[in-house]
């Protein structure tokens, strides 16, 4: 028999379910490793959900500075922002990988007349696995966690650039800080922290090690350390 948990906040415990039958519980247990070795005690495999929520602006597209303001309200700034292709295709690995539910989270400009939109649109042409219900957006200034669904939980993990958004996610969920060769100038995130300019393939696993519990700490640019080595 196969089984998911997933965190319940409201029951402060991992909820077990088939996913066959999604609204049936079958049992609740306060850690992973419980629920896992209550399953193994049924002969039954168990899978942990985790939801990884990941941002735009810096992390998944390339930050694109500017000299004034309303550069950013004007028509097609969002729409052309570069990709980070490794990023983004880590990510579309991780979407297809079985216990990980992926969401866009990311602030806009609510004032702008272009900003969410030109958002979807960029979506639509580079990740367009991730349908409607995963894109989650909050007006700039606004908290992210305020628009996770059914709040955040042990098992909700965040790739972001910004210390401060990370610093309001973790606790209770895990941050992820994705080094985009211009942020982390002060040091001020100490915890899990990946740089992006790695083959898709080494992030997603570098990502989902974290899920796991490995701590994964790249302090150093591929540059760096290939001048270490000599």
């Amino acid at each position: 028999m196969k089984q998911y948990a997933h965190w319940d906040k409201e029951k402060n415990a991992y909820r077990i379910y088939d996913p066959n039958s999604p609204n049936v519980t079958l049992g609740y247990a306060d850690s992973a490793s419980e629920a896992k070795q209550r399953a193994a005690d049924e002969d039954s495999e168990l899978t942990v959900e985790k939801r990884l929520f990941v941002d735009m602006d810096g992390t998944l597209a390339v930050f694109r500075p500017v000299d004034t303001m309303e550069t950013l309200y004007e028509e097609g700034y969002f729409a052309n922002l570069e990709p980070q292709p490794d990023v983004i295709d880590a990510v579309a690995e991780l979407n297809r990988r079985e216990g990980f539910e992926v969401y866009i989270l990311s602030a806009y400009l609510s004032d702008s007349k272009y900003a969410l939109a030109e958002k979807n649109a960029w979506l639509n042409k580079y990740l367009p696995f991730i349908d409607d219900a995963h894109r989650l957006f909050v007006p700039c200034g606004t908290d992210k966690t305020t628009v996770v669904p059914g709040g955040i939980g042990r098992e909700d993990y965040l790739l972001d650039d910004y210390t401060a958004n990370l610093l309001a996610w973790d606790p209770p969920g895990h941050g992820i800080k994705l080094l985009n060769g211009i942020n982390h100038t002060k040091g001020t995130w100490k915890k899990d922290m990946i740089r992006h300019e790695q083959d898709s393939d080494v992030l997603a696993g570098k990502i989902a090690s974290v899920t796991f519990g490995r701590h994964v700490y790249d302090d150093k640019s591929r540059t760096e350390r290939d001048e270490i080595s000599r």
